[in-house]
């Protein structure tokens, strides 16, 4: 689990977040980075500014290789500037969509040699908070023993959320306090998150390769 508080960076990394990044890569141990978006059944997660990923990834290299990256998955909506619950529903809701959104996630991290990910899914309804739980912990079967993390981002007040189902599924669970003066916020924003432990579109998209 991350010992300090990870640095969080928004797909859109202006200078002033750039900065942000170099002047405090030595002092983090985690860095918290959205570049994988939910899009639905088929495609499952695509990858967001693939030019970013690599400024990132080789400015990290040269300066900071401790610095361990974990990308943020979640159901933003980049064309419509809203959160899109009905694709995150689409796929919790469906165990092979499910299965898919799983392989995809480990070939991103695998392949990018990242720490894990975090999932951000936002909005979702009641009835399918239980298949929420379940992606989790699917998706935690396939990290497990590898040392890859998985943490959960969700806002302190969220209805009908499982706390304590994701935080025992996942490594825990991550409580935005922005989240709680900004609950209809764009994601991504800079910010330092608390964490709860637990028992331990767009032209610019691309979508993931398929599993060979």
């Amino acid at each position: 689990m991350p010992r300090r508080r990870p640095l969080r960076l928004s797909r859109q990394l202006g200078r002033e977040q750039l900065l942000l990044l170099k002047r405090n890569a030595r002092a983090l141990d985690h860095l918290i980075v959205e570049w994988l978006h939910v899009i639905g059944p088929g495609v499952c997660c695509c990858v967001m500014h693939r030019s970013q990923e690599a400024l990132v990834n080789g400015w990290l290299r040269a300066n900071a290789p401790q610095l361990k990256v974990l990308p943020l998955v979640n159901n933003y909506d980049e064309a419509h500037s809203r959160w899109d619950p009905a694709a995150a529903e689409a796929v919790l809701g469906s165990a092979s969509a499910r299965a898919q959104f799983a392989s995809d996630i480990d070939r991103f991290v695998t392949g990018g040699h990242y720490a894990g990910v975090v999932l951000d899914l936002e909005q979702i309804p009641i009835d399918a908070q239980s298949d929420y739980v379940k992606l989790v912990d699917e998706l935690a079967g396939i990290f497990r023993g590898r040392g890859l993390q998985l943490l959960v981002a969700l806002a302190p007040d969220s209805t009908g959320y499982d706390y304590a189902g994701l935080a025992a599924a996942a490594d825990g669970a991550d409580l935005d306090e922005l989240r709680r003066a900004h609950r209809n916020r764009r994601p991504g924003a800079t910010g330092q998150p608390g964490l709860v432990r637990n028992r331990s579109g767009p032209a610019s998209q691309r979508a993931l390769p398929p599993t060979s």
